[in-house]
């Protein structure tokens, strides 16, 4: 999904036109002034933040505009957009996949947009991300919600359900394996997005 023949169009397209929509319309926007009102006073004054699979970096760059005094890096597993994120961003970009503990409780914030869904054992990715963070380090997560298969302005033929997704949660669920990672629950909701989808979003704190 992160092909140039499957957008149409190449990388520094794709990076200029999703930072230039304005921000009602903007996804990106509307999560990440979600989770900046959400721990506003949670975080501290100089905070390290990590987006597990970054992409080309434009949630990161909404994060880097909105929450002040943060340095920002991202990991990604496909070398064309990790480039990209690190052209545009002037920030560490590391290429390569989550696998266990690789920045050793570093993070005071990590961010993981519909990343879950995909993993073969989710509650070892929560484990190896709460290995990452610092004690009483945050943890952002966005997965598809179960609400969209009661959704009928959602179609069969939907994008959303012809992703490679392993798996669905419901928010006890996700509580309950982030708990079993050493997680406890902050906030979650269901929120719909600009595309009419319905995801599930939560904020959990490393204990």
């Amino acid at each position: 999904f992160r092909d140039t023949s499957f957008r149409n169009e190449n990388p520094d397209d794709y990076f200029n036109r999703i930072i230039n929509i304005p921000p009602e319309e903007s996804e990106n926007h509307h999560k990440v002034t979600w989770l900046n009102d959400s721990l506003k006073n949670s975080l501290p004054n100089s905070c390290k933040i990590l987006d597990v699979g970054c992409g080309g970096g434009v949630f990161l760059h909404a994060l880097k505009n909105k929450i002040s005094n943060c340095e920002v890096s991202g990991l990604e597993p496909t070398p064309i957009f990790s480039d990209l994120a690190a052209r545009k961003l002037f920030c560490p970009i590391f290429t390569g996949n989550f696998d266990g503990v690789i920045f050793d409780g570093e993070y005071d914030l990590i961010t993981c947009n519909h990343l879950l869904e995909h993993a073969d054992n989710p509650i070892s990715f929560l484990k190896n991300l709460h290995a990452n963070l610092k004690k009483n380090g945050h943890l952002y997560i966005e997965v598809p919600s179960l609400e969209d298969f009661d959704d009928k302005s959602l179609k069969p033929d939907n994008d959303r359900f012809l992703m490679q997704h392993l798996w669905y949660f419901s928010p006890d669920i996700l509580k309950k394996m982030a708990a079993d990672a050493g997680f406890k629950m902050c906030k979650m909701e269901t929120r719909k997005t600009v595309i009419g989808k319905n995801d599930l979003v939560a904020i959990f704190q490393s204990i």
